[in-house]
């Protein structure tokens, strides 16, 4: 029988997102390798005093570069469906807001055959405890961009060298190509070092890119600290630096590296936490410390507890039909109309429950049989509620 929580949107969300991702870093593996070939012709070309070598250099040489324009599109065209994927994600996470049909309609039916590598998409994807609204939106945006920035900058800074020094390769194969050329083979060892240049022109481009992202990232975070405290803040508020950031991710037409972000991973988590701590120190705190079962875990308050497992485990639709599955009438009578945002949804399910008292061991039961995968999760929360 299939793992329930395997089915929903969320997850398929994230799942495909990461697989789409998988793929965008495949793709520009492949332009990374062929770049290096047509460098490697280059170098080369220098070397043969043949001018049949020659010949054959150059036909390798507008070979790769054909191949390096295909895939250099593809792996753009990649990185773009996962970009759409993870605004999607990100929506139905921050806001409980349903992505649009034609996202929906093309996600796999399971996420059994997706390739997702190293990633488990059904670990939460960001580390705010917020509801859904405004402010997790905020929370999600300022994580997400800080660690951007550091990524971006330092992703930039490789780019950067590497142009450079691409630049000055094929300056100086160029010169030699030209000067040293004899016997009319001058124009012919030209020709793989006109496509070089076209690997510096990737690799400038991307820099330019990432060193935006960079300078983006870090106006986000600025703009959204400034705000995010606002105990009246609205989503037309972040929507100006939701657009900037998000459409500064889509330039890149890459993702950041595997080997940048594994390098910097331990610095920016301590950083990450610092600064979390830093914002608890100048608020309330939002965890009311009570015994657990768990040992050294905070846990929230019963209601708060209940609203935020719910969101965590379904969007909209599948909390509905969960209710509706209950076969309680009065219950899912009291949900409010389809018209109302998810967080209504599950604050007045919640309010329900506890008027009723219905947030019993038969309630927590019935979720730990529809998501298997959270069931310690739920069973701290069925103990506040027992107390």
């Amino acid at each position: 029988m299939p793992d329930a929580n395997k089915e929903s949107l969320k997850y398929l969300l994230h799942a495909t997102m990461t697989a789409k991702f998988l793929r965008a870093k495949q793709a520009w593996t492949w332009v990374l390798c062929t770049s290096v070939g047509i460098i490697g012709l280059s170098v080369t070309s220098v070397l043969m005093s043949s001018p049949s070598a020659y010949a054959a250099i150059d036909f390798a040489s507008v070979v790769l570069g054909i191949a390096l324009f295909s895939l250099r599109l593809r792996a753009q065209a990649l990185y773009g469906e996962a970009e759409e994927l993870r605004r999607a994600h990100r929506q139905l996470e921050s806001h409980g807001i349903r992505p649009r049909d034609n996202v929906v309609l093309s996600l796999p039916a399971s996420a059994d055959t997706l390739n997702l590598g190293v990633v488990a998409p059904d670990r939460e994807y960001y580390g705010t405890k917020a509801p859904p609204g405004p402010h997790r939106l905020a929370d999600n945006l300022v994580e997400s961009a800080s660690y951007t920035r550091d990524l971006a900058h330092r992703t930039w800074q490789i780019c950067a060298a590497v142009a450079v020094g691409s630049l000055i390769l094929v300056l100086g194969l160029l010169w030699y190509g030209t000067v040293m050329g004899t016997g009319g083979t001058g124009l012919m060892r030209l020709v793989p070092h006109l496509f070089s240049l076209l690997v510096f022109g990737i690799v400038a481009d991307l820099g330019v890119s990432f060193g935006r992202l960079s300078r983006v990232a870090t106006d986000t975070v600025g703009r959204l600290e400034s705000v995010r405290d606002n105990p009246n803040l609205r989503i037309e508020d972040l929507i100006p630096a939701v657009t900037d950031y998000d459409c500064a991710l889509a330039s890149t037409g890459a993702p950041i590296p595997d080997r940048v972000y594994s390098g910097m991973q331990d610095e920016l988590n301590k950083r990450w936490a610092r600064y979390l701590e830093t914002r608890a120190s100048r608020s309330e705190p939002t965890l009311v410390e009570m015994p657990s079962t768990l040992p050294g875990v905070p846990v929230t308050k019963p209601r708060a507890a209940l609203r935020d497992l719910l969101f965590t485990l379904f969007d909209d639709e599948e909390l509905r039909r969960f209710v509706v599955d209950l076969a309680d009438p009065d219950l899912s009578a009291c949900l409010p109309g389809p018209a109302a945002s998810f967080a209504a949804v599950v604050d007045g399910l919640v309010g329900v429950l506890a008027r009723r008292k219905l947030a019993d061991s038969d309630f927590f039961a019935a979720l730990e049989q529809v998501r298997p995968r959270f069931v310690p999760r739920i069973r701290e929360v069925a103990q506040l509620w027992a107390r």
